[in-house]
């Protein structure tokens, strides 16, 4: 990506562990953190699956789309119906 490359604002990056990560086709999917206590089986959805460089490499997360950057218009559009 280049020494200067920064990522948008709007984007997170999470992964970067061997054979874990989002790959060719995940696009769109969600990524879900667990909150709560250990094991509570709670899960929260913070990223939206955006583009990764290749699939499962150390160290070499992928990037999503950052869900609470949009939450406001997902309210809104939430409340409409």
């Amino acid at each position: 990506m280049g020494h200067n490359f920064q990522l948008p604002a709007s984007m997170i990056c999470a992964g970067g562990e061997l054979n874990q990560d989002a790959c060719t086709g995940d696009g769109g999917s969600a990524l879900f953190c667990p909150i709560g206590e250990d094991d509570s089986g709670l899960y929260e959805q913070v990223g939206i699956v955006n583009w990764g460089i290749e699939c499962g490499l150390k160290d070499v997360p992928a990037t999503y789309t950052d869900v609470a950057q949009f939450r406001d218009w997902i309210v809104e559009h939430l409340l409409s119906f």
